[in-house]
Order: C-alpha cells, then structure tokens, then sequence
C-alpha cells in the first residue's frame, strides 16, 4: 500500500495547481486545444439576448459584429462570457 503524506495548502494555491492539472488535461485533446478553459458557453442569440439584457434584433447585430469569436457544435452556435465581455469592452 502506499503512504500518503498531508500537508498544508492554501486554497489559492489548491485551486492553481488543480486549474492547471485540468488545463494540461485538456490541452492533449485536439477537440479543445484551442478553447478557453473554465468559461461559461452562451448557446444561440437568444442566450446572447439574455446574457446583455438587449432585444433580439440587437443581439443578432452584435453577434454579427464580429467583435468576438462564435463557435458551432453541429447546429448550435455558442459564444464564451469572457470573449464577449472583452470584445464589447474594446
């Protein structure tokens, strides 16, 4: 059996190391080479809508801007918070 030694970590540095030992995971996968890690999706213009609290039409001229990447899984579009948020702050 194997000895299992304990030490004290601080939660800033628990919650790193486990960020990167999931991204490395990842980041071995083709599929998600290029995504952000640990992003929430925002599916189609009506999560879009939701998400910036605008009207339809608004959202659909936003995510037509260009100023932020849409990705698509089959049929569904989604877009990141993040990506969002950075491309509308520029």
């Amino acid at each position: 059996m194997r000895e299992i030694m304990y030490s004290p970590i601080a939660i800033n540095e628990l919650t790193t190391v486990i960020k990167n030992s999931v991204a490395e995971c990842f980041a071995d996968m083709p599929k998600y080479k290029d995504l952000p890690v640990g992003n929430k999706k925002i599916f189609g213009v009506k999560g879009l809508k939701e998400f910036l609290k605008c009207s339809e039409p608004t959202a659909i001229k936003i995510a037509r801007s260009g100023k932020f990447p849409r990705y698509q899984e089959g049929r569904k579009i989604f877009f990141y918070e993040s990506e969002v948020l950075k491309g509308l702050s520029r």
